[in-house]
């Protein structure tokens, strides 16, 4: 990989895990008051753990998006994004998110949900599709911001 297209990739990567991370922040911190039982603890621990688990989710959906580039040959498929990648990224995130609350909650017991919360399989729905949704979201307001808005040049 050339210097210019590692500079390219770096920025997706930084752009791609902000949204991501704002995306992910909004998402956890309205399923976890409404759709998980409550924990002990006060404010100030809750929005660290809140920041805690939103950078992780954030890596999780770097980590999609680059294993979706690795199985292309195309690590900045960001810039002409087709349907068989987005098809292979959104498969990826409902996998990883299916393991990390299957393994949470029935392996882990780490948190359990509230009968609000909607499941299929007995996991919940909102942190199943939460890393494609807000996967998919970031990818696409990055790919606008980036190369929509000319930030970067497609080649």
């Amino acid at each position: 990989m050339k210097n210019g297209k590692i500079a390219e990739l770096g920025i997706v990567m930084i752009a791609l895990f902000g949204l991501s991370f704002l995306l992910n922040f909004f998402w956890e911190s309205i399923q976890a008051v409404s759709l998980y039982l409550k924990h002990d603890f006060g404010a100030d621990k809750y929005v660290r753990m809140t920041i805690y688990v939103t950078f992780i989710d954030s890596l999780f959906v770097e980590g999609i998006y680059l294993f979706t580039g690795f199985c292309f040959k195309d690590l900045l498929w960001e810039r002409s994004p087709t349907k068989g990648k987005v098809i292979l990224f959104s498969l990826a995130a409902l996998g990883v998110a299916a393991f990390i609350e299957y393994r949470a909650v029935f392996r882990l017991g780490r948190w359990a949900y509230k009968e609000t919360m909607p499941v299929i399989f007995g996991i919940g729905l909102s942190p199943l599709v939460q890393l494609w949704i807000t996967g998919l979201g970031a990818l696409w307001l990055s790919h606008e911001f980036l190369y929509g808005g000319g930030l970067l040049v497609k080649e």
